[in-house]
């Protein structure tokens, strides 16, 4: 007998026992950790998907809440933009110098493919000024908060007018509503 067959003989089988349940255990306890990893990594990528959703309702929610304070403002004037075509509904729009303005409409017709509906503050003296460019939503409804702009303290009237739907430097069709600013006109 070798000297290293002796020895095996001399270590106890409970000891192989004891090793194999140690490797046993260190095995089961690697795979509970992975395990755990995953499920962690799973949970922070979710946790990082209901944030982005959060802050997506958020951005969604700010115009409302912007609109929600124009409308609520001691100082703010409601009127509505009249289609040029009686078929078409008015817009309503509240206008606050201070604080922009917000446009309201139901039930208002598709724009063309390739165009958009862009608001025009027609001044006092001057040429008009753009104040953006919208679309109504898929069911015909619009809800359009424009910040304030130094053209809307010498405003005389409201246009909104059919253009590309990257929007114009200038009008180039006739107006499709139209309305003079209450208090404004002179």
């Amino acid at each position: 007998m070798t000297s290293e067959s002796q020895s095996r003989k001399w270590i106890p089988g409970w000891a192989f026992a004891i090793a194999a349940v140690l490797v046993a255990l260190a095995g089961y306890t690697t795979w509970r950790m992975q395990r755990a990893n995953r499920e962690l990594s799973d949970l922070n990528l979710r946790a990082a998907q209901e944030q982005q959703r959060s802050q997506a309702l958020d951005a969604a929610r700010q115009p409302y809440q912007q609109g929600f304070q124009i409308v609520a403002a001691k100082d703010t004037a409601k009127f509505a933009l009249a289609g040029t075509n009686p078929a078409r509904p008015p817009i309503t729009v509240y206008w606050n110098n201070k604080m922009g303005l917000l446009l309201v409409a139901d039930h208002l017709p598709a724009v063309a493919a390739g165009r958009a509906l862009q608001l025009w503050i027609l001044p006092q003296k001057g040429k008009p000024a753009s104040m953006g460019i919208f679309q109504p939503d898929k069911n015909g409804r619009l809800f359009a908060v424009v910040p304030p702009m130094d053209a809307m303290t010498s405003a005389k009237s409201l246009t909104i007018n059919e253009e590309p739907s990257s929007g114009s430097a200038r009008p180039t069709s006739p107006p499709e509503w139209a309305a003079p600013i209450p208090g404004m006109s002179r």
